[in-house]
């Protein structure tokens, strides 16, 4: 049987202080946590948003800066412009002039950039001016036309065209000796006033533009650039590969209402912000556990004092209750071994409290139904006994008197009939074996025996219209059954019948589960209708005068009850030909060979 709490002393407190103390603890402190943490996760997700913005705000601010560049580059050009300007290396006006303008690039540099940047122009006469130190000025316009910020600005046709993560070629200068840095460059084309077409370019560092790159654990940047075409990349320019599953939110909202996303296995903080000037995203990534670990820890710490102290509270309770509940436990054990039929158990019970006082009280009680139950056993052994004695007395006299009666009328009717010496040898057996086997168990083959000297004789009066046919296996020849339990079963086939010839089978198998047996007794006669059954069985279990009953029958099932257990017995049934079958149970249970 599953053990239930609810039907236990000790599982009842135990439910109780479980659903009171722990459990309402346990779901506040909980609800604290998860709320706090959750607060924190918002703290944080506003403090990375406001940063990526002002990084936006900033970035825009400096693209801004870089677009005005390129407008005063237009108006200092148009300014200083001289039809002369391709011959700057032989006419001295036009040196002037490249060298003004050079100096006119530099100031804007200074003023709106940094020393790191650079601007640099392409006029259509094949004329370059930069402000990058030690210039090329004699190769710059091949290299500086193969560019690719040169021939998309081209193609833009006056729009500012972006480039992120350009480098400097070599060959042209350099912004700072021996540094190399990617640059974020701003080209457009500019109109001069003359009709020419010039190339202007600002170039940023990729740190000053974006900040320093940070990389984080799993390789993961920790600012991110989407381009307006889609395209995830870092501050150097390198593609951003995402796994199969994985996708940045399409918009601020997005990101905001999910806050935090999967990136190759690990868990991210996102912040996004545009940069509207450059036409892209910021995503601002900041690993999730890092940041959750320390209050994870904290949390962690606290639960596991809390559930110290409820452990070692559970202990004191469970050793208090278990040390109060114990004599009622002993004494509920003494009571199922009582309720199981064991009446040697008592209980005891220390102290002068209540529980005590029932422990006393128990043993008395069973003493004295141990004496009943003793009082009882002798009662009903005598009852038995009598009942069987009684039982030979009424089948025995009985059946002698029908036998004689035969013989005598046989002998009158024949004078010298030989079945004459066979029914008076047949019923001396019978008598020898009624008289000289006192024992009340016998095997079934003593049975069987007892059976076919009763039926020889039966036949005889019947006129051989009574047949029995046995079909009993050889491993139940040995088996112990009562005395005289089959013989009433055959003289009820013999009696109630109510047809000649008749047929008499005996039959014998194990049960389904083969911790018993079934001996069959069954006819041809006439039988009973099915709904009859009910009824005899009712009057042979309480009326010992039933008709289907009768003394024998049901003295037989009695007696197989009181020996075996209220699990065997008769059982009855109707066969398809319309006779009666009679079932014994009985145990498996073969007789001492001493």
């Amino acid at each position: 049987m599953n053990w239930n709490p609810l039907n236990s002393i000790r599982g009842k407190l135990i439910l109780n202080f479980l659903l009171f103390v722990v459990v309402p603890t346990l779901v506040i402190f909980f609800s604290y946590s998860y709320h706090s943490k959750s607060v924190i996760e918002q703290g944080i997700y506003a403090t990375n948003q406001e940063l990526v913005e002002k990084s936006a705000d900033a970035m825009n601010d400096m693209a801004i800066r870089m677009v005005k560049a390129t407008a005063f580059v237009e108006s200092d050009f148009n300014q200083f412009n001289s039809a002369d300007l391709p011959q700057w290396s032989s006419n001295y006006d036009a040196y002037s002039f490249m060298k003004q303008m050079q100096s006119k690039l530099t100031i804007t540099r200074d003023l709106l950039l940094d020393s790191d940047a650079f601007l640099q122009v392409v006029d259509d006469r094949k004329v370059t001016i930069s402000t990058l130190s030690n210039y090329n000025s004699q190769n710059a316009y091949v290299l500086l036309t193969g560019e690719k910020w040169y021939v998309e600005a081209r193609k833009a046709k006056g729009y500012p065209f972006w480039s992120l993560s350009s480098h400097l070629n070599s060959e042209l200068g350099y912004t700072y000796p021996g540094k190399i840095d990617s640059f974020v460059i701003l080209s457009r084309v500019l109109y001069a006033n003359d009709g020419s077409n010039l190339v202007a370019a600002v170039g940023v560092p990729n740190e000053s533009f974006f900040g320093k790159q940070v990389m984080q654990e799993g390789g993961v940047p920790r600012l991110l650039i989407r381009t307006s075409d889609g395209r995830i990349k870092d501050t150097e320019g390198n593609a951003f590969e995402l796994q199969v599953g994985e996708a940045f939110p399409e918009n601020k909202d997005a990101a905001t209402s999910s806050r935090s996303i999967m990136i190759h296995g690990n868990r991210y903080f996102v912040n996004r912000a545009d940069v509207p000037q450059v036409e892209l995203s910021l995503m601002y990534l900041m690993p999730y556990d890092l940041v959750m670990k320390q209050l994870d820890k904290t949390q962690n710490r606290s639960l596991i004092g809390i559930l110290l102290v409820f452990l070692i509270g559970m202990v004191v309770f469970v050793v208090i209750m278990i040390r109060m509940t114990k004599p009622i436990y002993s004494l509920l054990r003494s009571m199922q071994q009582v309720g199981k039929g064991d009446f040697q158990t008592t209980v005891v019970l220390k102290g002068q409290d209540e529980i005590a006082l029932l422990g006393r009280n128990f043993n008395q009680m069973v003493m004295r139904l141990q004496q009943l139950i003793v009082n009882l056993e002798e009662e009903q052994r005598n009852k038995e006994e009598a009942r069987f004695q009684a039982l030979q007395a009424q089948i025995n006299p009985h059946f002698l008197f029908n036998t004689l009666n035969s013989i005598k009328l046989m002998a009158m009717l024949s004078g010298t009939n030989p079945n004459v010496s066979d029914m008076i040898t047949a019923l001396g057996k019978l008598l020898e074996f009624s008289m000289k086997q006192t024992e009340q168990y016998v095997t079934l083959r003593q049975e069987l025996e007892y059976l076919e000297l009763y039926m020889s004789l039966q036949k005889i009066r019947y006129l051989d219209n009574i047949q029995i046919q046995m079909n009993v296996p050889e491993e139940f020849m040995e088996m112990q059954v009562l005395k005289f339990s089959l013989q009433p079963l055959v003289e009820n086939s013999l009696i109630h019948g109510g047809r000649f010839p008749l047929t008499v089978w005996i039959n014998a198998a194990y049960t389904e589960d083969r911790v018993g047996m079934i001996v069959s007794v069954l006819d041809n006669g006439n039988g009973v209708k099915e709904s009859e059954l009910p009824r005899i069985m009712e009057q042979m279990t309480n009326d010992s005068n039933a008709k289907y009953s009768g003394i024998g029958v049901s003295n037989v099932d009695k007696r197989i009850k009181l020996h075996f257990g209220a699990a065997y017995g008769i059982s009855l049934g109707i066969l398809e030909h319309g006779g009666l079958q009679v079932n014994i149970r009985l145990p498996i249970r073969k007789v001492d060979c001493e």
